[in-house]
């Protein structure tokens, strides 16, 4: 197991930071958050309620010559297609492809389109099962896919939207999909597994904590393994950081919170933050892939292993691939949160889909 920022997609980066011109750098596998604030007053009544359309994507030609291909014809055309061209779709997409290149991300950025795009959702379709935190002004609702959205408490009225974007397949979802014609991946070939009894190894964990440019965590764990016998509830286990080995346990570097900000105010929500995972698998090939905002909560139940000097909380992250499940418990003396428990639970039928197993 090691530590530090790592560039476990370091070759992609590569291509990406081509295509895209200079940056300021940043690890491949992490993801990036885009926010789009809005003025509090009157007209912005509506906001991204119910979920985005899902950003995935579709074709089965290699997304180099795809995109090369593409790429010409719209660089070529004028702005004014373009914008025609983008008002066509969601907010995820809008935001993948101001990702693009920095002539997509002016135009993606057009106030006017983004008030019509917010205008089509409903803020009824956001429930308290959708909430993440609040603080004194706002409350922050999760809506998938990695969209995430500011409401003033006061008036129910947008504050602001919110996306986090994966680097993975991001210049495909960017160019190659749209709201009424999501880009699909091509199909998968199975990585024959020539060891099935023995589990799954070599498997490689990148993951982020961060909010707003600054990082509490940013760690790369090698080596990875579970035996085929720790099979739960249709997921396989597999630990990263074990409860009862302190040698393994980290900190979070620095106070934890959501930052945000829109044209006139500013704050931060205390216990919330950015997830960024990459997992890739013994091949070294992206086997799961998110980026998505998080929580800190007390526990229902008590962890079942040592006991702890302070408060213990919980970070839980689920969707149809895996879940992942983090325990941590704050340091008084020092006052700093440190990791104590890491746990992937990765989904059956995503492993027999991509390795051709029985499990």
């Amino acid at each position: 197991m090691a530590t530090g920022r790592g560039r476990i997609l370091q070759q992609h980066w590569l291509g990406l930071q081509t295509l895209r011109g200079p940056s300021r750098g940043g690890g491949a596998a992490r993801g990036r958050a885009r926010t789009f604030g809005f003025r509090k007053g009157p007209g912005v009544k509506c906001s991204a309620g119910s979920a985005a359309p899902r950003c995935h994507a579709r074709g089965g030609r290699h997304w180099e010559s795809s995109f090369s291909c593409c790429s010409g014809v719209l660089d070529g055309m004028p702005s004014e297609i373009l914008l025609k061209i983008f008002s066509y779709l969601d907010a995820v997409s809008l935001l993948c492809a101001g990702c693009v290149s920095r002539r997509f991300y002016h135009l993606a950025n057009d106030k006017l389109r983004w008030h019509s795009l917010i205008a089509r959702y409903n803020l009824s379709h956001l429930t308290v099962s959708t909430m993440i935190g609040c603080d004194r002004l706002i409350r922050i609702f999760c809506l998938h896919p990695g969209l995430l959205v500011g409401v003033w408490k006061k008036e129910e009225e947008l504050a602001f939207v919110m996306a986090n974007l994966h680097f993975h397949h991001l210049v495909e979802r960017s160019t190659l999909g749209s709201a009424t014609i999501p880009y699909e991946l091509p199909p998968h070939s199975p990585f024959l597994d020539d060891s099935p009894e023995y589990g799954l190894h070599g498997y490689q964990l990148h993951v982020d904590l961060h909010s707003g440019g600054v990082f509490y965590l940013c760690g790369t764990f090698r080596n990875l393994f579970t035996k085929k016998g720790n099979i739960e509830n249709g997921h396989v286990k597999l630990i990263v950081i074990h409860l009862k080995n302190n040698r393994e346990h980290l900190p979070l570097i620095g106070k934890v919170g959501l930052s945000w900000k829109t044209d006139i105010l500013d704050g931060c929500i205390k216990s919330c933050s950015m997830m960024d995972v990459t997992l890739l698998d013994e091949h070294g090939k992206p086997f799961w892939c998110f980026s998505s905002p998080v929580c800190m909560r007390s526990p229902a139940t008590p962890a079942d292993g040592p006991s702890f000097l302070g408060q213990t909380y919980s970070v839980d992250y689920v969707d149809a691939e895996g879940r992942v499940h983090v325990e941590l418990v704050w340091i008084r003396e020092t006052e700093e949160y440190l990791i104590v428990n890491l746990v992937l639970y990765l989904s059956i039928a995503k492993i027999n889909r991509w390795f051709g197993t029985e499990y």
